[in-house]
């Protein structure tokens, strides 16, 4: 009895919580984050060179997807075009976090849904070196539910990882466009 009331009492808070504090990315001041160089910049030059990102955490491949949303998402928009090499601009990133939080617990006490946070650092230089924008740990969360079954846990884990790097690839063009 007791359990399910702490359990209850925990939905209610996170659920408030999360209402008011919505999903995390916000814009303040002039519109840049804290961390940020630059908040917005318009590429003047018609080509960009993605570098496959970095990464400095401990979940393997998790750089090829976020570089792969963040290609797409430039050849979707089209105002720039994507180079392999030579581009006016160079776009560098490093996946700096992945975070994954229990949110929901089951009657068992077992964890049923998780938030993964995915962090990005971004600089972005010109054909000479110089660089134009730079981004500190530009973030998106999403969740996920958990199962006991460890491939179908994956997949759930994976498909969050997609919808957090496609939604860090659309606040990066439109930042940048």
């Amino acid at each position: 009895m007791k359990k399910a009331r702490l359990l209850s009492l925990f939905a209610l808070l996170y659920t408030t919580a999360f209402m008011v504090w919505g999903c995390g990315y916000t814009l303040v001041g002039e519109g840049a984050p804290k961390g940020w160089a630059h908040a917005k910049v318009h590429l003047k030059g018609k080509s960009i060179v993605i570098n496959t990102f970095r990464s400095d955490v401990n979940e393997p491949g998790v750089e090829n997807i976020v570089t792969s949303y963040v290609k797409n998402e430039f050849v979707k928009d089209g105002r720039v075009k994507v180079v392999a090499a030579g581009g006016d601009y160079t776009l560098d990133g490093t996946v700096v976090t992945y975070e994954k939080d229990t949110v929901a617990l089951n009657k068992e006490g077992d964890t049923a849904q998780y938030r993964l946070t995915v962090g990005v650092d971004f600089v972005l230089t010109d054909k000479n070196g110089n660089v134009v924008w730079s981004a500190r740990d530009l973030r998106d969360s999403q969740e996920y539910q958990s199962f006991r079954e460890i491939e179908r846990n994956k997949a759930s884990e994976r498909k969050a990882l997609r919808e957090a790097a496609r939604d860090i690839a659309i606040m990066v063009t439109g930042l940048l466009l």
